[in-house]
């Protein structure tokens, strides 16, 4: 998984499919401030076919 601010900017990357992203940017403690941010997932079917799933989330403001 693939996380890219409004620039474009990769701010997350993961290979692990059972870990989610927790607003982390770029591994530091900082959070991900409110706004849009991309993602794109990679995966493999059982019979080995990529498949690519791109998207956006917003991140609102929430408790410290």
């Amino acid at each position: 998984m693939l996380i890219y601010d409004r620039w474009g900017e990769l701010i997350y990357e993961s290979n692990n499919f059972s870990k989610g992203w927790d607003g982390s940017v770029k591994g530091n403690v900082r959070k991900a401030t409110q706004d849009v941010y991309v993602y794109k997932i990679y995966v493999r079917d059982l019979k080995g076919n990529r498949h690519e799933f791109v998207g956006h989330v917003t991140c609102l403001p929430g408790e410290q």
